[in-house]
């Protein structure tokens, strides 16, 4: 029943880590 949610959260989660892998961490 809370799947939809999971995968929200999990989604959020991860362009949120794009986006700091993309202002703080330039040197990969």
């Amino acid at each position: 029943m809370g799947g939809t949610l999971l995968w929200v959260l999990m989604g959020r989660a991860m362009a949120y880590d794009k986006q700091r892998h993309k202002e703080g961490r330039l040197d990969q």
